[in-house]
């Protein structure tokens, strides 16, 4: 058994058999299309939402209309949000829950699914957390010195944690019967964090598992990078690095074009 099988079948251990309704947020992301994945063989999944703020970034709604179509989703909903949603929202959301983040958008986006599907039969199945575990690619030095790969690896991990906290929000379960964060495992953890340098830059082994479990899965573009998940290594990291560079750009208030 290769990194690869190993990784397929410590995933599909961290899925149990969810009793009653389940809904599985998807983004367009690595993630959701994962867990929608592992789920949709074994089950329906009786609802799945993906949300956009308005005026910005929507081509993943469309990846996300494709990872609905191949994993078993009964019932699929868009919901937009606008800033002024948001910032109407947090005075409630403070209220009830101290600690949350005033740039968070979870509330508004589970009212407003809420307003349209009513959740408190459904269990929320969040999707968070393994791409931290199994991905190395914030800084091109990272290939260059064992310092700048350390820090690399205790971001991520603090990163997954953080992503931990986040899905264990009571934001979550405000609405819905309760949530359950399935990457969040010993076991998943300690495999994952412990892979070779090689398997973990540009999530080399994440990748591969989708590519050899999930092909249809892993030909839908990716949520901001917008390119498959199964180009090369070389085509990933042309994608990477397309998207950070946008990102920069989103920081500066406008949008760069990378051609």
């Amino acid at each position: 058994m290769d990194v690869v099988d190993k990784l397929y079948e410590l995933l599909n251990q961290s899925i149990e058999e969810y009793p009653g309704k389940i809904c599985v947020p998807i983004s367009g992301g690595l993630d959701s299309r994962t867990t929608a994945g592992l789920i949709g063989k074994r089950r329906k999944i009786d609802l799945s939402f993906t949300a956009y703020n308005e005026g910005g970034y929507t081509k993943h709604l469309d990846y996300a209309k494709q990872i609905a179509g191949l994993t078993n989703v009964d019932k699929h909903i868009i919901v937009s949000i606008t800033e002024k949603e948001r910032l109407q929202d947090f005075p409630k959301l403070k209220e009830l829950v101290p600690s949350a983040n005033p740039g968070g958008r979870t509330y508004t986006v589970m009212r407003k699914v809420n307003d349209l599907v009513p959740l408190k039969d459904y269990t929320i199945i969040v999707p968070f957390g393994l791409e931290f575990l199994t991905g190395i690619y914030i800084n091109p030095l990272s290939l260059l010195t064992k310092r700048m790969r350390k820090f690399d690896q205790e971001w991520e991990e603090k990163q997954y944690n953080r992503c931990e906290r986040v899905a264990q929000n009571t934001v979550w379960s405000l609405f819905a019967r309760g949530c359950i964060s399935p990457f969040w495992n010993e076991p998943l953890k300690t495999f994952c964090l412990g892979l070779p340098y090689r398997y973990r830059i540009h999530q080399v082994a994440y990748r591969r598992m989708l590519k050899r479990y999930f092909p249809e899965l892993a030909r839908v573009p990716r949520e901001w990078m917008d390119i498959p998940m199964d180009v090369s290594e070389l085509g990933y990291i042309w994608g990477k690095m397309k998207y950070i560079w946008m990102k920069r750009g989103l920081k500066r208030g406008k949008r760069i074009p990378f051609i």
